[in-house]
């Protein structure tokens, strides 16, 4: 029912507020090249919500959605949302949460030591044409190629912000 996001660091459980202002953490493309990499942009599922609440309803669209989708409604039933502008607020989270889920990606690159998850990336890629395409770290995997060389590959998983 919140935006945060939990992630863990030694033995603390932080919680990180994803806004779309974020900073750059790190680039990939000009001087940390990368192996492969995939990018997807999907339509959204959903281009209105409507959220009812104990007093009453709050809505949000995806207005650069709705010319292209038409209108695709979702409602949700949560009496703990107790004020309007809860229910508002929820509304407008659905919506957010739906449009980061509609851009994705994978890269596959040497390991970057000081990448976290939930970090902000920068992606230039002239093959797929993209330059300083900003993307977060929705998550991060480390494996052994035991092939010729045995070299570490970083896969990591991308959202929107």
């Amino acid at each position: 029912m919140a935006p945060d996001l939990l992630y863990f660091r030694g033995r603390e459980a932080r919680l990180r507020d994803p806004l779309i202002s974020d900073a750059t953490d790190y680039t990939f493309g000009i001087d940390h090249p990368f192996h492969q990499a995939r990018y997807t942009q999907s339509s959204l599922e959903t281009t209105r919500v409507q959220v009812f609440g104990a007093a009453g309803m709050g809505e949000a669209f995806a207005w650069d959605e709705v010319p292209l989708l038409g209108e695709r409604l979702r409602q949700v039933h949560d009496l703990n949302q107790d004020t309007l502008a809860k229910a508002q607020g929820h509304a407008a989270d659905l919506v957010r949460t739906l449009d980061i889920q509609s851009t994705s990606g994978e890269l596959q690159a040497p390991p970057n030591c000081g990448q976290e998850l939930y970090d902000v990336v920068e992606i230039t890629d002239s093959r797929a044409g993209l330059t300083s395409a900003k993307r977060r770290v929705a998550s991060l995997e480390l494996e052994l190629n035991r092939g010729t060389g045995q070299k570490y590959i970083q896969r990591i998983s991308l959202s929107d912000l």
